[in-house]
């Protein structure tokens, strides 16, 4: 993906979107509810690709072919939890460990995932529509599946 490209994608997708200089090209930086990506481009092409997900405090490696899944993520989605939040899974509470927008489609916007661990033991990666922000004062586990 060009920078041009990048840049139209992230318009109609709503990111913010930012450009530096950077040795050999240019720096795309897109940021929209907390999330951010950063593009290295030498000439035309992605050199370096970096993101920061809500609720982390580093950029980590972003695989260069997978820029599109984020920039098409579904915003609601992606903007529903960050690391670190306590969620409900059904019956189950737990923490959020990372969140995942997977491959989709040019049509429609990219499903999220969340990997959870339970505070019980064990992980899942359930879709973010299917979690539940966690409160203590008034979650109650007897009506969670009603």
């Amino acid at each position: 993906m060009n920078p041009h490209t990048l840049e139209v994608r992230g318009h109609r997708d709503r990111w913010a979107i930012t450009a530096e200089p950077y040795p050999g090209g240019r720096l795309l930086i897109l940021n929209r509810d907390g999330w951010a990506i950063r593009v290295a481009f030498d000439g035309s092409a992605p050199a370096n690709a970096m993101i920061r997900k809500p609720g982390q405090d580093d950029f980590a490696h972003l695989d260069r072919r997978r820029i599109s899944q984020y920039v098409r993520g579904d915003r609601a989605a992606m903007a529903a939890f960050s690391i670190g939040d306590r969620v409900v899974i059904t019956d189950r509470v737990g923490t959020v460990l990372d969140i995942e927008v997977e491959p989709g489609s040019p049509t429609k916007a990219n499903a999220v995932r969340l990997r959870v661990g339970y505070d019980d033991g064990g992980e899942a990666e359930p879709y973010t529509r299917l979690a539940l922000a966690y409160d203590p004062n008034t979650y109650d586990p007897l009506t969670a599946l009603f």
